[in-house]
C-alpha cells in the first residue's frame, strides 16, 4: 500500500470506530429514555389502585354505618353465637 491509500485506510477506521461509539451512545441513551416512562408509568398505576381502594372502603364504611346493615350484621352475629354456644 501506498502512504496515501494507508492514510486513508486509518482515517476509514478511526471514523468506523468513532461511529460505533456513537451508535452505542445513542442506543444506551434510547434505552434509558424507554425506561423512565415505563417508571412514570408503574407509579401511575399504583395510584390508580390505590384512589380505587381508598373509593372502595369508602363505600364499604358508609354501607357498615346504615341501620339497616348494623342490624343484619347484628342477627347474623347472634346466630352465630347461639349455634356455637
Amino acid at each position: 500500500m501506498t502512504t496515501a491509500t494507508n492514510r486513508i485506510a486509518q482515517r476509514l477506521s478511526h471514523l468506523r470506530d468513532k461511529a460505533d461509539g456513537l451508535v452505542v451512545r445513542a442506543t444506551t441513551n434510547a434505552r434509558m429514555a424507554l425506561d423512565r416512562p415505563r417508571k412514570g408509568a408503574i407509579t401511575a398505576e399504583y395510584v390508580i389502585v390505590l384512589v380505587a381502594a381508598t373509593g372502595f372502603a369508602a363505600v364499604l364504611v358508609a354501607l357498615l354505618k346504615s341501620a339497616s346493615v348494623k342490624s343484619q350484621l347484628s342477627s347474623i352475629i347472634t346466630k352465630a353465637l347461639k349455634a356455637a354456644g
